[in-house]
């Protein structure tokens, strides 16, 4: 039998509760009356609540989990015991990345090879009979049925957490492991911070009007906003001005990805772009934050030199798609890269989710990036232990988050460029910098 470390001594404790108000229905899970699982679950979110003020729990309409790493051995055997106790998610639940793709079974190579797959396809069955939707991506607000404006959920994944929050204005904290699930199993959130009016006021004012015009069409600059952004934000809430009125949703995503790395950040506002910001009034609730910095040109070349372990020679790999890549970017790079060959045997790697990549494969530009040397990679993230096949020496990105994560996670040196960047030193086999853009380090 299964056993959750600690879960058996949680149930007996009870985890009753004094100051988080309980419906009827919450209260007969706190009771045990539904189960051990959901006495279980709900007794992580009075918790949580408790701790944070929560005067009662939300309805979520949505959530998206992290137990599908294969590599984490609580995720087997809590998802044991959950299906042990026959659970089921009590709203449409989505999953986080997995460590094997099926398509490129020797992607981790050695002994993970095989027992990637076999203990990927059980966490996978066992997610199945619990009802999840078996996603395996970083970016769930690409799938179709997504939350809107407005709408509570609960999100595990950071860059999610902030994209939600920012761009598209949906409600939800930064959930963790197994409390995500909590969540999920429940179908509530507490009601506290981001959930809340008040959580959502923007804290921090950031202005970005005195980057050059020709950092606001270059994607590079979007991930090194994000980047300052995380470094300066701490625990605020911080707004934009100043951002080009003309940055694309791929642009926020940057910021959102590379802010959630840097600095934690699970919610900004962009004054004009994002839902929440239609003025600066509207982002502060009438406020005005005590805090006010600037981001500028120097900041993004500090951002830069803290994201870059070397700036010329060779390169030993590129990897693009963290988080995993939208359909607007494999366009861009099947794009750039159509005609053209990565150097021969140099690996050149773009994550994607199953729902992107067929798009992309009906588009043509699947077949495009395969006849260039483009490895499409679908299910996982490659910034993760095990190490992925070629990915030893200096490898190149146009992610502020994997050029964060990858170094310490991998023992490898990285070095962050626009896509443009990538695509022309991959085919030359070693770093070239964009003229028309001076942020060397």
């Amino acid at each position: 039998m299964c056993v959750v470390p600690g879960c058996r001594q949680a149930l007996e404790d009870g985890w009753r509760n004094l100051d988080v108000k309980l419906t009827p229905e919450e209260q007969a899970m706190a009771d045990g009356r539904r189960g051990p699982v959901l006495e279980f679950a709900i007794g992580l979110l009075i918790k949580a609540g408790e701790m944070h003020g929560a005067s009662r729990l939300q309805p979520i309409e949505s959530a998206c989990v992290n137990t599908a790493f294969a590599v984490f051995e609580p995720n087997h055997d809590f998802l044991c015991w959950l299906v042990e106790n026959k659970a089921e998610v009590a709203v449409p639940t989505y999953t986080n990345v997995s460590i094997y793709d099926p398509d490129n079974p020797m992607l981790r190579p050695d002994a993970y090879g095989q027992w990637a797959g076999e203990r990927s396809r059980e966490l996978m069955d066992m997610l199945k009979q619990i009802g999840c939707r078996l996603t395996l991506t970083c970016a769930p607000y690409q799938l179709p049925g997504q939350p809107g404006f407005g709408v509570h959920t609960a999100q595990s994944e950071s860059n999610a957490v902030s994209y939600f929050n920012s761009v598209v204005g949906a409600r939800t904290l930064k959930y963790g492991d197994y409390i995500d699930m909590a969540a999920a199993l429940v179908g509530r959130g507490p009601l506290m911070g981001l959930h809340t009016d008040d959580g959502r006021r923007a804290t921090l004012i950031l202005d970005v009007a005195d980057l050059p015009e020709a950092f606001a069409v270059d994607d590079l600059s979007y991930q090194l906003i994000g980047h300052v952004m995380g470094r300066k934000a701490g625990m605020d809430i911080p707004v934009l001005v100043g951002i080009n009125p003309q940055a694309t949703r791929e642009n926020l995503r940057a910021i959102s990805a590379s802010g959630a790395a840097a600095g934690g950040v699970a919610m900004y506002h962009a004054v004009g772009l994002t839902p929440e910001a239609p003025t600066l009034e509207a982002a502060t609730g009438g406020t005005m934050p005590q805090r006010r910095d600037v981001i500028s040109v120097e900041d993004l070349k500090a951002a830069k030199a803290e994201l870059t372990n070397f700036d010329r020679g060779t390169i030993d790999a590129v990897v693009v798609g963290t988080p995993h890549a939208s359909l607007p970017e494999v366009e861009q790079l099947a794009t750039l890269i159509d005609g053209r060959h990565v150097k021969p045997g140099l690996p050149f790697y773009i994550q994607m989710n199953r729902y992107v990549q067929e798009r992309a494969r009906e588009a043509g530009w699947i077949d495009m990036l395969t006849s260039a040397g483009v490895t499409p990679v679908a299910d996982t993230c490659l910034y993760w232990r095990p190490k992925t096949h070629g990915l030893d020496g200096r490898v190149m990105t146009n992610s502020g988050k994997y050029a964060y994560y990858a170094p310490g996670e991998l023992s490898i040196e990285t070095t962050i460029a626009s896509l443009r960047e990538c695509v022309e030193s991959a085919v030359r086999g070693e770093v070239w910098h964009d003229p028309d853009m001076r942020l060397e380090p």
